[in-house]
C-alpha cells in the first residue's frame, strides 16, 4: 500500500527523533503502586450521547437517504438542526426533520412528492440552508437545488442544477462557501462514469452553463470542500464501484471553473468483507479547516482482516498526503468500521463516525461510533457508541443503511444522524438522530459568556514527540496542591506504566516516559493511552508508539 509523505514532513520527523531528548526530565514524582484500570472511575472523559431521538418513522422497503446540518447555531438549546431524506413509500417524496432545540426533538414533514433520492444537504450556519436530489423526471435523472433562507422552515422552489445531457446522475455531494456552491456527482451516461462539477456564483439563483470535467476516469463517490483561499477541492473513489480500489483528488484554483491533472493520495486495501455484503457510501469524505489543512476519511483495512475508518491529511494543498491514521479503537482484528464522515468543531479539530460491527462480527450487525483528534488527526480519542439501541439493523436488514448519513458541530454539541430497522421490522426504518456535548478545548478555553479567553487549570497536553519513538515526555497543569496519578494504558485499559502517583503542588508538572513497562521491558508498537486523574476530575489522550 502506498504511504505519500512529503520530505519535510520526513526530516520534521526525523529531527524530532534526533533531538529527543537524552535524558529524561525529573518526574515530579515516582510511582509507587498505581492502581489498575477501576470500572467505577471512567480511565476516559467519554461523554454520554443524548438517548437518540426519533426524527421519524417509516414504513417502506428501502434506506432512506439522510443528510444533516446545522441551519442556524445559536444558543445551547435554541440551535435549528435539519435533518433531509427521502421517503420510499411508493412515492419517494422528499422530507425533512427539523430541530429547533438544538436536537432535543424534532418535527416531520413532507414537502414535495416525487422521485427523489441522494439527499444532500449544506449552508452559512446562520439561516441559509442548500438542499441538493436526485429527481427522476420521464426516466431521466437530474439535480435540483431547494434553498431555505429561514433556517429550512421553507424552501423555495427547485431550480435545475445540471446543464448537460446526462441521463444518470448519481451521489451527488454539495459545498457551499460565501456565493459560491459546488456540487460534484458521477455521471453514468454512456458507460462514461466521470466525476463532474455543477457550480454557482451566486448563492445558488443560477448555475453553469454545462457540465465541468474533474476526471474523466471512471469514479464514484466525490466530495466537494471549499477552501479559505478560494480553491475547490474534489475527492472520490476509483474505480467506479461501491468498494473502489483507490482514493483520487483534484484542486481548482479559479473557484471550481477549472481543475488540474488528478493525483492519487493513495492506493486502498478494501478487498471484500463482511461475508460480502456491500457496504454503503464507502467513499471518501472531506473537509479543509480555517488554515488551509485538508482531512480526508474512507475504509481501508489496516489491521486484521477488516476495515477501518482511516484519515489522511494535507498541509500543501493536496501535493503530498500524511497518513492513513486509524480513528477505530476495536481489539476485535476483523470487525469492519465503514460508511465514514469527517466534520470539523470551531476549534479546528476534526470529528468522524462511522457505522461499526465490532460487538457483533462476524455478522453484519451493528452500531454508530464517533471519535474526534486533538492532534490534527494522528491520535484518536477513545471510541464512542453514539446509538442507544443495539443492534441498528442484522444481515436481512442491512439494506435499511443509507448512503448519506453525517455528522455536524455547533459552538455546543456534535450531532450524527443515521438510518436502520428496529424491532425486526425489515419493511420499517427510523431516522435516527443524537448529540453529545462539545468535548472540552483543552488548554485555552473560551471563558462562557465573554469574548475573553482564559486559561484553563486542569491540564493533561498532548505528549511530545508523538509518534514515540525512544520516549515521550507528557506535560499536566493542576489547579491546586492535590494528589495526582497518571499512568499509561493500553487498550484494554491494562495499565502499562505507572508515572506519578502521589501530592503535587499546584502548577505544571511534566513526567517521561521511556516506552517501557513496570518491569523495564520495551513495550510493542501500537496505540496507548495515558490517562491523569485527581479525585473525580479526569483526562486522557491518546499517543502512537513506533519501533
Amino acid at each position: 500500500m502506498i504511504r505519500i509523505v512529503s520530505l519535510s514532513a520526513i526530516l520534521l520527523f526525523a529531527l524530532a527523533a534526533a533531538y529527543e531528548p537524552l535524558v529524561p526530565p525529573m518526574q515530579p514524582v515516582l510511582p509507587a503502586s498505581l492502581p489498575a484500570y477501576e470500572p467505577g472511575l471512567p480511565l476516559f472523559l467519554n461523554a454520554p450521547w443524548d438517548t437518540n431521538a426519533l426524527a421519524d418513522s417509516l414504513d417502506q422497503s428501502g434506506p432512506p437517504d439522510g443528510a444533516l446540518f446545522v441551519a442556524r447555531a445559536a444558543g445551547p438549546e435554541s440551535s435549528i438542526v435539519v435533518l433531509a431524506y427521502n421517503y420510499l413509500n411508493g412515492d419517494w417524496s422528499f422530507r425533512i426533520s427539523r430541530s429547533t432545540n438544538s436536537g432535543k426533538t424534532y418535527t416531520a414533514q413532507t414537502l414535495a412528492p416525487g422521485y427523489w433520492v441522494d439527499d444532500v444537504l449544506h449552508g452559512n450556519g446562520r439561516d441559509t440552508v442548500y438542499h441538493v436530489s436526485i429527481a427522476n423526471l420521464g426516466g431521466v435523472y437530474h439535480l435540483f437545488l431547494r434553498r431555505s433562507f429561514d433556517a429550512g422552515d421553507s424552501w423555495s422552489d427547485t431550480i435545475r442544477v445540471d446543464r448537460g445531457t446526462s441521463t444518470f446522475t448519481d451521489k451527488p455531494m454539495l459545498t457551499s462557501k460565501d456565493s459560491f456552491l459546488y456540487c460534484t456527482y458521477t455521471d453514468f451516461s454512456g458507460g462514461t462514469n466521470y466525476i463532474r462539477m455543477c457550480r454557482s456564483t451566486d448563492y445558488g439563483a443560477t448555475w453553469n452553463a454545462g457540465d465541468i470535467n474533474v476526471s474523466t476516469s471512471s469514479g464514484q463517490g466525490s466530495c466537494p470542500a471549499a477552501a479559505p483561499n478560494g480553491d475547490a477541492y474534489v475527492v472520490w473513489g476509483q474505480p467506479a464501484s461501491w468498494v473502489p480500489t483507490s482514493i483520487w483528488f483534484n484542486r481548482s484554483t479559479d473557484h471550481g471553473l477549472t481543475w488540474g491533472t488528478p493525483r492519487k493520495i493513495d492506493d486502498l486495501d478494501t478487498s471484500s468483507h463482511m461475508n460480502g455484503w456491500r457496504a454503503n457510501h464507502s467513499f471518501p469524505a472531506m473537509i479543509v479547516d480555517s488554515a488551509g489543512k485538508i482531512y480526508v476519511t474512507v475504509q481501508e483495512r489496516l489491521h486484521g482482516q477488516g476495515w477501518d475508518a482511516a484519515v489522511y491529511s494535507s498541509i500543501d494543498t493536496g501535493a503530498t498526503w500524511q497518513g492513513p491514521y486509524q480513528a477505530n479503537d476495536d481489539t476485535v482484528m476483523d470487525s469492519d468500521q465503514y460508511c465514514t464522515w469527517i466534520e470539523l468543531d470551531r476549534y479546528q479539530r476534526p470529528h468522524v463516525f462511522w457505522y461499526d460491527n465490532r460487538n457483533y462480527y462476524p455478522t453484519t450487525s451493528g452500531d454508530v461510533y464517533y471519535s474526534w483528534s486533538e492532534d490534527g488527526g494522528v491520535t484518536w480519542q477513545p471510541n464512542e457508541q453514539v446509538n442507544d439501541v443495539s443492534p441498528c439493523w442484522t444481515s436481512s436488514s442491512s439494506s435499511m443503511m443509507g448512503d448519506f448519513q453525517q455528522i455536524r458541530c455547533d459552538t455546543n454539541y456534535v450531532y450524527c444522524e443515521w438510518s436502520d430497522h428496529r424491532n425486526g421490522r425489515n419493511s420499517w426504518s427510523y431516522i435516527g438522530a443524537a448529540r453529545r456535548p462539545l468535548p472540552a478545548f483543552v488548554g485555552v478555553a473560551e471563558k462562557p459568556g465573554s469574548g475573553a479567553w482564559q486559561q484553563s487549570r486542569f491540564v493533561l497536553q498532548q505528549n511530545r514527540p508523538n509518534p514515540v519513538v525512544r520516549g515521550t515526555t507528557i506535560s499536566f497543569q493542576l489547579e491546586r496542591a492535590q494528589t495526582a496519578t497518571l499512568g499509561v494504558y493500553d487498550l484494554a485499559g491494562k495499565l502499562v506504566r505507572g508515572l506519578v502517583n502521589g501530592s503535587l503542588g499546584a502548577g505544571e508538572h511534566s513526567a517521561y516516559w521511556d516506552g517501557r513497562d513496570e518491569a523495564g521491558r520495551r513495550v510493542a508498537a501500537g496505540i496507548y493511552y495515558y490517562s491523569l486523574r485527581s479525585g473525580a476530575t479526569s483526562a486522557a489522550r491518546q499517543m502512537v508508539l513506533t519501533r
